[in-house]
């Protein structure tokens, strides 16, 4: 869920190496969206890295916002990745797509 200065946000999911974007909202792409749930569903190659970005171009992180990761769909959907707040011009988490943390 975005914070209340969703124009400072930018949200990315890649491969480590960069050679394949699954998900990108530039900084700015969000702008009109206070407080709103991003929701994308992308399907990715099992057993290859990845890491998702959180940007934030002011530096000051999210404030009263959150982020989730999910994999799987249905009874099997769970959480892989998750954060609150933080405070600086970036969040990265990489992960192993289809494997659990």
């Amino acid at each position: 869920q975005l914070d209340d200065k969703p124009e400072e946000t930018g949200l990315y999911l890649a491969t480590v190496d960069n050679s394949t974007i699954y998900i990108s909202y530039p900084i700015g792409s969000l702008a009109d969206r206070p407080f709103d749930d991003i929701m994308d569903m992308v399907t990715v190659p099992s057993n290859i890295p990845l890491v998702f970005t959180i940007l934030d171009s002011a530096g000051d992180g999210i404030d009263n916002g959150y982020y989730r990761v999910f994999s799987g769909v249905g009874v099997d959907k769970k959480i892989i990745i998750s954060g609150d707040s933080f405070t600086s011009s970036s969040m990265n988490h990489t992960f192993v797509a289809g494997v659990d943390p």
